[in-house]
Order: structure tokens, then sequence, then C-alpha cells
């Protein structure tokens, strides 16, 4: 399984021109000149220099400190790089990239250096520690980060003060790194720091506990859930909820209680991990408590929802039909009567059991887009017939991601009434919704679609024309 820097040094190198034209290893006897170019006030030249030594490994530990300087290149201005091989020349190139089409991989000036820096490993982490305090929040992040892949026990104890920063993500970050060190010294070090007078340092060792799920920390983490700090208790009661202890559930009852509604709120939320009959009673509780706070009140349907519980449906539906008076929304409801639809059992009595399917078909003529798409996926698992003509109806709907959710809906019920009109979302000017409207007519296998589709696989979108092909063969395999 390759890792997200693994990907990155591949994105990289390939991003332009495929991965057949990958870097040669740079050369110990060129270390000096690509050092020297990381001070050049050509940015190109740094990023370039950056990804040749970080391909050498532990040799050019003399231009850690420079990688270190450049680790904030980049960040807030538009223009960003990557680096390929330039097909026609042989030769190393940088592409530029405007700061609007970047995503979660793209690679920029600082992320190469950063990489660099993970590849040089040990002789680095020094340098990277005192990073961990610099005045670049963003220098800061990358060190973290390199620390996290490099997994040195020197990073211990820089990276637990690490965890007194107001930055969250720095705090999760830094947690993480601990962690991934494996360091048994980790858990009674996170024992100590949920009574240090830091806050965050507090709020990050209960964060810590969550991760590393052992039951020890049960006695460690009580105390937590009557912290002065709202987000200590509600990390700390988070952690409870993953960790196996047979005294577990009473804890956090009491913790529901808690006068501030968005602690409860959040506490509502963790007891999606705990599937206890108590749990359930007190989520079904919160939910028929008209004097909750609304967000409370959604938050418990939704935990409900994820476990499953038979016993929620006809409260979570009484509180569908409540009036919405300062508008939070009924989505949540919606995909929690989708998830206990799906998770009761077959042999369920109809008698007593709410119809939840026909309630999720009637919310499909709600005006509500995000309502009504909530609905369209809640019941694409459920694969009810009743459900085929309003869903349809929503193939014309203006919201296009409602559309898409339909076709594949229709397609899971495989009702051929649907044939006709998933034709006609062929030509839907969303490429998601002609896609699923492939698939669903490939699952159907009637040959009323095979024109259309043959057509479709001229469309300018890849995955269109692989859903047609791949949709064709289907029904031309079901005719053999």
């Amino acid at each position: 399984v390759m890792t997200n820097r693994f990907r990155l040094r591949i994105v990289i190198a390939g991003i332009v021109t495929g991965l057949s034209f990958m870097l040669p290893l740079a050369s110990a006897q060129n270390a000096e000149s690509l050092t020297k170019q990381l001070s050049s006030q050509d940015a190109e030249q740094r990023v370039k220099a950056a990804f040749l030594l970080g391909e050498m490994g532990e040799v050019p530990a003399p231009a850690i400190p420079k990688l270190i300087e450049i680790l904030a290149d980049g960040w807030g201005r538009g223009t960003y790089y990557t680096v390929y091989r330039n097909d026609e020349t042989g030769k190393l190139d940088v592409g530029l990239m405007e700061h609007s089409n970047l995503h979660e991989n793209s690679p920029y000036t600082s992320r190469v250096a950063a990489e660099a820096l993970s590849q040089i490993g040990k002789p680095a982490v020094p340098a990277l520690i005192a990073a961990l305090k610099h005045s670049s929040h963003e220098t800061r992040l990358h060190a973290v980060q390199c620390l996290w892949d490099i997994k040195d026990a020197r990073a211990f104890q820089p990276l637990i003060e690490a965890m007194a920063t107001q930055d969250g993500n720095m705090r999760v970050r830094a947690v993480q790194a601990l962690i991934a060190l494996d360091d048994p010294r980790t858990f009674d070090a996170m024992a100590d720091a949920l009574k240090d007078e830091n806050i965050y340092t507090r709020q990050a060792a209960a964060k810590a506990f969550e991760l590393l799920r052992d039951s020890r920390a049960f006695e460690a983490l009580i105390p937590a859930l009557n912290d002065k700090d709202r987000e200590v208790k509600i990390a700390a009661a988070s952690a409870l909820a993953y960790i196996d202890h047979p005294d577990v559930v009473e804890p956090l009852l009491q913790s529901l209680k808690d006068d501030d509604w968005y602690v409860r709120r959040w506490i509502a939320s963790a007891f999606a991990k705990v599937n206890d009959p108590r749990i359930v009673d007190a989520l079904i509780g919160r939910v028929q408590d008209q004097s909750e706070h609304p967000v409370v009140r959604q938050t418990a349907a939704a935990a409900l929802g994820w476990l499953g519980s038979s016993r929620a449906a006809q409260p979570i539906l009484d509180l569908l039909v409540e009036p919405d008076d300062k508008g939070y929304g009924k989505s949540d409801l919606i995909t929690a009567l989708g998830r206990i639809a799906l998770a009761r059992a077959p042999q369920s009595d109809p008698s007593t059991s709410p119809d939840i399917a026909a309630v999720l078909i009637e919310v499909l003529e709600q005006a509500d887009d995000d309502t009504v798409q909530r609905a369209a996926e809640a019941l694409l698992p459920l694969k009810d017939s009743r459900a085929v003509n309003p869903l349809i109806a929503c193939l014309e709907h203006e919201n296009m991601g409602l559309r898409g959710i339909s076709a594949e809906a229709l397609g899971e019920i495989g009702d051929t009434r649907a044939v006709d009109a998933l034709i006609s979302a062929l030509d839907d000017t969303y490429w998601f919704a002609r896609k699923n409207a492939a698939e669903a007519l490939g699952k159907l296998g009637d040959t009323r679609a095979l024109e259309a589709l043959t057509k479709l696989q001229d469309d300018t979108v890849m995955e269109v024309k692989n859903s047609a092909t791949a949709a064709l063969h289907q029904i031309e395999g079901s005719l053999l």
C-alpha cells in the first residue's frame, strides 16, 4: 500500500508526462550545487533542487537548513509548481499551477521541500524539531508532518510540547506523530497531559487516547468529563466511546446531562460508537424531549441511525413531522431513517414497524433540495419498487446531484419502467447523471438502450464513455 507521501512523489515526477518518466537519482557529486540552487531567486530552480536532493536520501545533510527555510515557500501566493520530465527534451522541467486549480495532492514548492526532508530522514530530525517553534505556521505544520514520516524517538518530548499550541490542526498532527512513534512512554505522558494547566494540551491528550483506544485510559479520562473546558469534555467522551471497558456506559450517560447544549450535542454524536441498550434509551429520550436544543435532538437521531436501532424509527419519524421553526432542516433525520431501514431485520413485523421507505418516498416530493437528495440516497440501498415513479420524476429535478443519485437508485431497483427515462437522462448536462444513467441501463439489461449507449461512447467525459461501454457489454452479454 502506498503512503500519501509516496503518492506525492509519483505525482510530482509524472503529473504531466506520465509515470514512465521518473527522475533519476541525483549523485553525491552535485549535492553542493543543488544546495546552492536552494538559495536561487528563481522558484523553479529551488523546487527542482529540493526534489533532486530528496532523491539522494541521507546524503545532502548540509542542505537541510535551506530546505527548512523554504518550507513556507509558495504559501499564500497564486503560483505553485510541479516537477516533471519533459516528454520532448527528456529534461527535468517545472510546470506552473494556478491556485484555483489546486487539490489536496497538488505538489507545490513547500511540499517538495518537506518531501525531501522526509527522504533525508534522521539527519534532518534536529532541524525539524527546531522548526516546530518556527514563526511560520506553515513551516511548523510541515515540520510535524516530516517528523511523523521519519518516526524518530528524539521527537517524543518536542511533540508533547507542540500539543500546547492553540492551533487545532497542529495539535492533531502532533498527536498523530506521537502515536506513530509507538513509544512505550506515550501512555503515561498522555495521562499526565490530561492534568496539564494548558487546555490545549489536555484536549490533545484526550485525542491521543481516542487514537490509542487503550482500556487503561478509562481511569484517566473519567475526571476529564468534568473539565472546565468544553472541548476537553467532548474529546474525553469521544475517547471513552472507543474504549472497551465494562464500566464505560454510566459515565457517558452522565455526561449527556451536561448543562452546555454544545457539549451534549457532541457527546450524543460520540454515542454512535457505543451499541448498548442504555445508550439507545438515552438517545431516544433526547430525540423525544421537546425542551432539548434542536441540534442535540437531531444529533441524537443521527447517532441512532448509525446504531441502526429499529426502536428509534418512530421517535425520529415523530420529530420529522414537527415544525422546523428555527430552520435547522431535516436532512439528518432522513439519513438516520434510511440507515435504520437498511439495518432492520428482514423479518421485522410490518404491522408494528414503521414503513420508513414509504416516508422517504413521500419526502421525494418536498421542495428542500438537500432533504430530497438525502431521501434519494437513503432509498438507494433499500431497492423499493414503490420509489420508481418518484425517482423517475427526480431525473428532471434542477438539483443535478439529485438527478445523479436518482439514476443510480433506479439501477439498483432494477425495474424496467425506468428504461425510457434513463435513456433520456443520457443527455443530461451533468456528467455524473449521464454516467449513472448508463450504469443503471446496463443493470436493467434492456436492448432499447443499445443505440443511445452506443452514441454515448463519444461523450467528452472519460468516466461517461467507460460507463457506456461497460453497460453495452452487460446488455450484449445478457443476450448470449
